[in-house]
This record gives C-alpha cells, structure tokens and sequence, in this order.
C-alpha cells in the first residue's frame, strides 16, 4: 500500500472513529498532522499565528511572498514548491498573521475524511445540516461553494471580516466535485486571494 493510501485509509478510519463527536468537540481535537486539516490548522501551522512563526514552524524551504501583481506584502502566501505535486498547500495571511489554509492536492483529508475529488454528495453526507451551500462565482451550477463553521459562525450572507470564526470551504465544479479546500477565519469566503 502506498504511504498516500495508507495515509488516506488511516484517515479515513480516524473520521469514522470521530463522527460521534459533535463538531465543536473536533475542532478542539486538533492534532498537528501534515495530511489532515481542521478548521483552524493544518500540521504545525494554526490561523491566528503570525508570519514569521509560521514559517519557522514548518522549517527550512518554506517562506512568505506578497501578492505579485503589486508586491503588497499586507497580503500573500507562506508556500514551499515541490511539497506537494502541485505545489499546495498554501497559506493565506494578512496584516502579519495567517488567515487561512488552501490547498488542491486530495493528499490532504479533513477530519471528517473529505479530500479534493470527494463528490459533493460526500461531503454533505459528512457535515449534514451545518453545510451552506452558495452559487460558484465563476463556473456554472451546479457548481457551488460548501461552507462548514465550527466557531463563531457569521451570519448567513453575512461577508464582514471575523479573525475568531472557524471553518472550511469546499469549491466544487460543474461534476459537484471538489477541486479545492479552505480552512480558516472568514477569509476562507473570498474568492480572489484577499477580497
């Protein structure tokens, strides 16, 4: 067995061993596993930690770049080429402090055993009622963001910036496939970088 089929399977058997858990109690449940995100980390990084410790806690290779088109360091990516076959997982910070987790690499699971290439039949199997459903921006229906929040939730269409909500994103595409996962503060709902 692969390491990433073991990984998926170990995973997989975590989140079933987790459901009964409400999701309050799993977000507090937080372990620093490289291969499996929770609303507010992913491995050593948490959403709220600055910059500069970020990149120190996942070590040599890994640093910060601002936005490219105008080099505006308020806002850009902790990222490290080559760690993941398409180069994520990025993370997301602002004003200093990392506000979110990205990434599009199935590699990674939630802790409830979601991945890129999950069906969107899968991941409200997994979340039930807490999900939000809201109309992709850019591709057709049935393509979809699905957004869980596990604390402090905002109030439905309500878009106003909360660095203590947690939660994660699912962007799915016309197949109601997901294709990329957000985990984090309300940034996880902006759609292009830091708006």
């Amino acid at each position: 067995m692969t390491m990433n089929r073991t990984r998926k399977f170990a995973a997989a058997a975590l989140a079933a061993a987790m459901s009964m858990a409400s999701i309050a109690g799993v977000a507090r449940a937080e372990e620093a596993d490289p291969y499996v995100v929770f609303p507010g980390s992913l491995g050593p990084v948490k959403v709220g930690m600055k910059v500069d410790e970020a990149v120190k806690a996942l070590g040599s290779g890994w640093s910060y770049r601002g936005m490219m088109e105008d080099n505006d360091m308020t806002c850009g990516h902790i990222s490290r080429e080559g760690l993941w076959p398409d180069g994520s997982p990025y993370f997301m910070a602002q004003d200093g402090v990392v506000t979110r987790i990205e990434f599009s690499n199935a590699s990674i699971l939630t802790e409830k055993g979601i991945h890129v290439g999950s069906t969107e039949a899968e991941v409200l199997a997994a979340y039930g009622k807490q999900v939000r459903a809201e109309p992709h921006q850019y591709q057709a229906a049935p393509a979809q963001y699905l957004t869980v929040w596990f604390e402090n939730p905002p109030k439905e269409g309500d878009y106003a910036e909360s660095r203590t909500a947690r939660g994660i994103k699912f962007e799915t595409n016309e197949q109601r496939v997901v294709t990329s996962i957000y985990a984090g503060d309300t940034s996880i709902l902006y759609v292009e970088g830091c708006a």
